[in-house]
């Protein structure tokens, strides 16, 4: 958000990214505490929201905030499959 304030708009994809994700996690996590019918779809989704969102991330490592985001989101990858398998 500092970038931003600067004017820099490097990082708006990855930003965008991000807060889709956060979205998508909120409602996953939700989903799963009712233990949903539609969690085994909404971890197929999960996959590719942290995967998009990782892509992102990935291309701005340097900063601590995008390689922590990218990690989180390969973990959550990892636990997705590992549900959907």
């Amino acid at each position: 958000m500092d970038m931003f304030k600067t004017g820099d708009v490097t990082l708006a994809e990855c930003a965008i990214s991000v807060q889709e994700t956060m979205a998508f996690c909120e409602a996953h996590a939700r989903l799963a505490s009712y233990d949903s019918k539609y969690l085994r779809e909404m971890s197929q989704l999960g996959i590719r929201v942290c995967e998009d969102c990782r892509t992102h991330c990935l291309k701005h490592k340097k900063h601590p905030e995008c390689k922590a985001c990218a990690d989180a989101c390969a973990d959550c990858i990892r636990q997705c499959k590992a549900f959907t398998a």
